[in-house]
């Protein structure tokens, strides 16, 4: 957790949490990291707008979650944000400077995730690009299907009305 924010009016309480790009395949300790230079992700996120279109953009690894709830997390360390991160931060949620997207929850099932991704693509490449293929595939036979299904239904309602 990089800063955490009080509740301010209509809005509720906030914090920042920073992926870092460590990854590791058994439980460790702060010792463990001591030697590593702890940095925020830097994540290369691909997105499809059609099946033939793959775009990029560049993220830095920082979401608002709510501060309400928190699941018990593993802490192994604290230490001093500056370190981790220089960058302005604020309880506002958008895109521009010191602005960060909001997140509905923190899940540790899927918290850093970013980090694993990354790993596997300069360790994994082959079966991650598969599988993003495979979803990919996937996702856009069930999009066609879906506006297969909405032309079917726009067809019937226009019979009906004429």
């Amino acid at each position: 957790m990089l800063a955490d924010y009080p509740a301010n009016g209509s809005v509720e309480p906030r914090c920042h949490i920073a992926i870092t790009p460590i990854v590791r395949h058994q439980p460790y300790q702060w010792e463990d990291l001591a030697a590593e230079t702890l940095t925020v992700l830097e994540f290369l996120t691909y997105y499809r707008p059609s099946p033939d279109i793959r775009r990029s953009r560049m993220r830095t690894c920082i979401t608002l979650y709510p501060n309400t709830n928190l699941p018990p997390l593993d802490v192994i360390a604290k230490t001093d944000t500056g370190v981790v991160f220089a960058g302005p931060l604020s309880p506002k949620v958008g895109s521009g400077p010191g602005e960060y997207p909001l997140g509905s929850r923190v899940d540790p099932d899927f918290l850093g995730m970013e980090a694993v991704i990354a790993w596997r693509r300069v360790h994994d490449q082959a079966a991650l690009e598969a599988e993003e293929a495979d979803a990919d595939a996937e996702y856009f036979a069930r999009e066609e299907a879906r506006l297969a299904k909405q032309r079917e239904q726009d067809r019937n309602r226009r019979k009906r009305g004429s």
